[in-house]
């Protein structure tokens, strides 16, 4: 959205209504609860009344104390929250704010890009002028964890950036019973605009990855979405760049060429209010995918690459039940890199292609993976693990022989709280120093290390999914049960 709809959303009373209403509600009832005193006690002036009245004005639209408790009641279904946005250094309130919650707890970071909103219930509001909410959550049960996320133009989202792990704020909500958060942002720097195509028609979908990208490292900031008139918002690049860093903004649709804003920090800050991104229509690659027996092969990932240095062009999709896919978008005239595995059948492919034109009816037989014969496994936090060679990092295309390949992810490592994790997927650094993992006994004692950190053991596992291929920073949610039992392998 431009910077003009932004500040006309903002003060436009309408989001407000409810804690206006209240607040004239209150100030009604000041005065004539006043006006019933002085008729008890014999005379207060009018004069003070009104005195009363004009400090209660200044203290909710100035003071950045907590707001009073809600006239409202808690629904019988569900749970109340209420609290206040504030500026992380200063403590002054933030009006406007968005403040989204999601039923169950979950990472506020995915759900904000859909990639993570199966199974669950969001509930979002807008903060008043005192910067102050409340909202109802209606759930199941006596209890639910729920997470918290806030945005507000030139602050940081609450969530944070992927970069930094996520899943910052969770709340305990009970049926019945109100509960409280406050929420502090800190500033940054703001980027928002309109995606089009070259007919300048608005963009609804696009996919936006705001990256800070340095001479040898890469970190991912923040991600969202175009709406249906392809307006974006992006919230966390840092207030002031980082050293030798540049802020890369990327725009990917299915139907259309990636677009890439170099470094946002080179712009100024109405550039950044006001983009106005302009898409074009690329090639499109189709065909149907065979098992090395001539069956169709349905699940199967397939890639479309461009070499490491345009590793960001990466295009990807599954098969359909008849083996079919369809790639759109690609980059014209470039050398692809077709890229094809399915791991339940443990069977892949490569192609070497031109997009010179738009290629269809393409049919392309998988054939088995080599996979070592004397793999050795583990079991490691109860999924099955193996260190990668030069040969398994080959059958499985992993960029580098390093890391421990999950084979099995077990039933239950959805317990530690790093995500939907795969076969193919790597364990690759750990630490409080990132060192790069080469064992199961390695990769124990730096997890054990860690013991005692706030948010939990650090770990980096690369992956690939057809929504992105590369590194996801996580903590371990892990019990005192297995630090033993990485104390043990650690000690091995």
């Amino acid at each position: 959205m431009n910077a003009e709809t932004l500040m006309r959303r903002l003060t436009s009373p309408k989001p407000w209504a409810g804690d206006r209403d209240r607040f004239l509600e209150k100030v009604r009832r000041r005065r004539k609860l006043e006006k019933r005193n002085h008729r008890i006690a014999g005379g207060f002036p009018v004069a003070a009344s009104l005195l009363a009245c004009a400090f209660t004005v200044w203290l909710v639209f100035a003071s950045p104390q907590k707001p009073e408790a809600p006239e409202v009641n808690p629904p019988r279904d569900g749970g109340l929250l209420r609290g206040q946005v504030l500026v992380k250094k200063g403590g002054t309130f933030i009006p406007g704010a968005r403040v989204v919650v999601s039923i169950p707890a979950a990472d506020m970071r995915n759900v904000r890009r859909k990639l993570n909103q199966n199974g669950l219930s969001l509930v979002e509001t807008v903060a008043g002028p005192d910067g102050s909410f409340e909202v109802k959550v209606p759930f199941d049960g006596e209890s639910v964890e729920a997470s918290v996320d806030a945005f507000a133009p030139d602050y940081q989202s609450l969530a944070g950036t992927f970069a930094a792990g996520g899943d910052r704020v969770r709340v305990t909500l009970k049926r019945g019973a109100p509960s409280e958060v406050t929420v502090n942002l800190e500033r940054a720097l703001y980027i928002a605009g309109t995606v089009v195509n070259e007919e300048a028609q608005p963009i609804p979908g696009v996919d936006i990855t705001a990256m800070l990208k340095g001479p040898t490292s890469l970190a991912y900031i923040a991600a969202a979405e175009t709406d249906q008139n392809g307006e974006f918002a992006l919230y966390d690049y840092f207030e002031k760049r980082p050293r030798k860093s540049a802020g890369e903004v990327e725009f990917k649709h299915p139907l259309y060429e990636r677009f890439v804003i170099a470094d946002v920090y080179a712009l100024t800050p109405a550039q950044n209010r006001n983009h106005r991104i302009v898409l074009r229509q690329g090639r499109r690659l189709s065909g149907r995918v065979v098992s090395s027996g001539g069956a169709p092969v349905p699940d199967a990932l397939v890639e479309a690459e461009f070499g490491k240095e345009n590793w960001q062009d990466r295009r990807a999709v599954l098969t359909d039940a008849s083996g079919a896919f369809a790639i759109d978008g690609l980059s014209k005239d470039r050398n692809c890199t077709l890229r094809i595995r399915s791991l339940k059948i443990h069977e892949k492919a490569r192609r070497m292609l031109l997009l010179d034109r738009n290629i269809e009816d393409l049919e392309v037989a998988l054939e088995p993976m080599r996979l070592p014969p004397d793999l050795k496994t583990e079991l490691f936090l109860g999924m099955k693990v193996a260190p990668v060679t030069k040969d398994l990092a080959e059958a499985y295309d992993l960029s580098e022989a390093s890391g421990l390949l999950i084979l099995d992810s077990g039933r239950d490592h959805a317990r530690l709280n790093i995500g939907d994790l795969e076969e193919g997927d790597c364990l690759w650094v750990a630490g409080l120093d990132l060192e790069k993992v080469g064992s199961v006994r390695q990769l124990a004692a730096l997890l054990v290390d860690q013991k005692g950190q706030p948010e939990g053991a650090r770990v980096v596992y690369r992956f690939r999914r057809v929504e992105m291929s590369g590194t996801n920073t996580q903590h371990l949610r892990l019990t005192d049960a297995d630090f033993d039992e990485l104390q043990k392998l650690a000690n091995r």
